[in-house]
């Protein structure tokens, strides 16, 4: 995805969530959508540096090739119960941003790779052993958009 419609997409995101966030809590609750915003921002910030920063630092560790940390599956999967926990349980509205940062920008990459199943696999599943079909690719990624859809909603509630 180019940065500058990943950049539109995020904007729009911000707007709509804030817009909700205002219009359910209330035009004097603006200081904590401004936290809110900022972990979301965090977020995304946090995975860019994964990718553009660290990542040429561990990319070949002892002569073997290792993928992208923050879009492992294990990254993944510990992602839902963290957010589940963040949201539900921690009261921090920078980490309710920060996760809804890093929900967001791995959605927006999955929603633009399931098209290509290979390319999936090799940015989000290379761990697995097996080939994965199209329709599992669809469904993962439309699962995980939607998570972070509903946890974005649960923010604004």
């Amino acid at each position: 995805m180019s940065t500058l419609r990943h950049s539109m997409l995020v904007i729009l995101f911000s707007l709509l969530m804030g817009g909700g966030y205002l219009l359910v809590k209330g035009l004097d609750s603006w200081v904590t959508l401004l936290w809110v915003l900022a972990g979301l921002y965090g977020g995304i910030l946090l995975l860019w540096a994964d990718e553009a920063i660290a990542y040429p630092k561990y990319q070949v560790m002892d002569g073997e090739h290792i993928g992208l940390v923050s879009r492992s599956t294990l990254f993944l999967l510990s992602f839902i119960p963290l957010a589940i926990f963040m949201l539900t349980s921690s009261g921090s509205l920078l980490g309710m941003g920060l996760i809804l940062g890093i929900g967001l920008s791995l959605s927006l990459e999955m929603l633009t790779l399931r098209r290509n199943p290979t390319d999936f696999r090799v940015r989000f599943l290379q761990q697995l052993k097996r080939e994965i079909s199209h329709q599992e690719v669809q469904f993962v990624a439309l699962g995980f958009s939607l998570f972070v859809g509903v946890l974005a909603v649960l923010v604004v509630l």
